[in-house]
């Protein structure tokens, strides 16, 4: 049974696997590409390019001290925002979003300075085309 025609499938998944000490108010560029059908995601930019029309599911995972903005076209539409000098947090933020091809998405910084990760992504960016 085919659900999605494969032609049509846009499904991406980045993960950050460079550590950064002194990141502020910028587009965070996932640099490890998952998977990417529909070649939506571009590696090089952080921004995700809608192939075509239609409803997205998108989100965003952090294992980190750090405010997450999913923003589209400029408009910032969910936040993650952990923060404890305690414990080791984690979080994600996913929304739906209605998109027209060549609409631009992307992961901003809104809190902290640095983060880490490892060989394997400690953050993650990811979206489908439902």
């Amino acid at each position: 049974m085919v659900l999605l025609d494969e032609r049509k499938r846009v499904l991406f998944t980045a993960g950050l696997t460079t550590p950064s000490s002194a990141w502020e108010n910028r587009i965070l560029i996932f640099d490890t590409v998952i998977f990417n059908a529909g070649d939506g995601y571009n590696s090089s930019t952080g921004v995700f390019c809608a192939p075509s029309d239609g409803k997205y599911f998108i989100g965003v995972s952090s294992n980190q001290n750090l405010g997450l903005d999913i923003v589209q076209n400029d408009e910032p539409k969910v936040q993650i925002h952990a923060h404890s000098t305690e414990v080791p947090l984690f979080g994600t933020n996913v929304c739906q979003l209605i998109l027209q091809k060549g609409d631009h998405i992307w992961v901003k910084h809104s809190y902290g300075k640095s983060y880490w990760t490892d060989e394997v992504p400690l953050i993650s960016f990811f979206g489908v085309l439902m």
